[in-house]
């Protein structure tokens, strides 16, 4: 095929299969906070947003709620876009309450809404081009499910039995769902391990025994089902590194952040494709448009050598100008 006329996917695939193409794939996804509770208008934004930008690979960025609320963690939503819906509620606040986070049906209405979505959505935006749902870790979404982060690691360390049994319940949840997923249309996930694959909240032998099992149980599922697989780790000093032996395609991070790897030495240590290099606050936020398709075009051609996609390091803060979208979206083009 020639590099010079490629569709999205074909992009892709030279991309993992160790070929340059004509230039490096590129995607950017945000939230639609006052869209995100309605079925049908999540669809429509998210198709509407793609067809402004062309992007090479459409992120289903749902409403993060829709892992927690069958649990019963209830939300106040509001009308503004830029306002994020606030949490009123969590199941858990100690150890007896682990007891309640039994596995839950594909067919409860949450998840219900998010297959709907993803067959209007790839209705809207037909193959080839790829389109991933997003999913949280088991242990990020047991982590939503208490109303602070030091509640869960205190009942590590007191619960450590119940913990496993609710992370147990909730992978055996989300691989259920993760398989419906696909026969809605998804190509695969962006499997995203939120804050919680960090040093700056637990060991690695902590994220080792209540992470990475689950993680693996979920994602070995996919393998040979799902064509297209993303990998996200979120947050600074991050456990990038630890995760080599995961089944994704290409892999996503903050490499901007100077706590964690840049994205040549993420290669390097992962031997995977990599996606990312634009700060999604610094860059997208405060840099001029000149000096974002300064960066842009630098990022692209001091990383020609490696199976690279320009990408954000975390979804693009909803304030951020859909112009300065362009700006790295054209600057990528003209680098290449």
């Amino acid at each position: 095929m020639a590099l010079s006329t490629l569709n999205a996917w074909e992009r892709w695939q030279a991309v993992l299969g160790g070929q340059r193409p004509d230039r490096p794939p590129i995607s950017f996804w945000r939230h639609f906070y006052d869209a995100e509770n309605s079925p049908n208008d999540f669809i429509q934004a998210t198709i509407g947003f793609q067809q402004r930008f062309n992007w090479d690979l459409v992120k289903i960025n749902p409403k993060a709620s829709y892992y927690t609320e069958p649990w019963g963690v209830t939300i106040k939503w509001g009308n503004n876009p830029l306002t994020k819906p606030v949490k009123n509620s969590w199941p858990v606040h100690k150890a007896e309450d682990m007891a309640s986070i039994l596995p839950i049906p594909v067919t409860h209405p949450e998840f219900s809404n998010q297959l709907r979505a993803i067959t209007a959505i790839r209705k809207g935006l037909p193959r080839p081009l790829p389109i991933l749902m997003t999913m949280f870790s088991p242990l990020s979404i047991l982590g939503d499910l208490v109303p602070d982060s030091a509640i869960l690691i205190k009942l590590m360390d007191e619960a450590r039995t119940a913990v496993h049994l609710a992370l147990g319940h909730i992978t055996k949840t989300f691989s259920a769902l993760a398989a419906e997923f696909l026969n809605a249309g998804a190509d695969g996930l962006f499997f995203a391990t939120t804050e919680w694959a960090s040093s700056d909240l637990l060991s690695w032998d902590q994220y080792r025994e209540y992470g990475q099992p689950y993680d693996l149980q979920l994602l070995n599922l996919m393998k040979g089902n799902a064509s297209f697989m993303v990998l996200h780790v979120c947050a600074s000093n991050n456990y990038l590194a630890k995760f080599g032996n995961y089944p994704a395609e290409v892999v996503n991070w903050n490499a901007t952040d100077p706590t964690n790897l840049t994205l040549r030495d993420g290669h390097n240590r992962l031997h995977k494709p990599v996606m990312g290099g634009i700060d999604h606050h610094k860059d997208l936020l405060e840099s001029s448009s000149e000096a974002l398709a300064d960066k842009t075009m630098e990022l692209v051609r001091s990383h020609a050598d490696l199976p690279f996609a320009v990408g954000p390091g975390c979804a693009v803060p909803v304030e951020v100008l859909l112009e300065k979208l362009d700006v790295v979206k054209n600057a990528v083009i003209k680098a290449a």
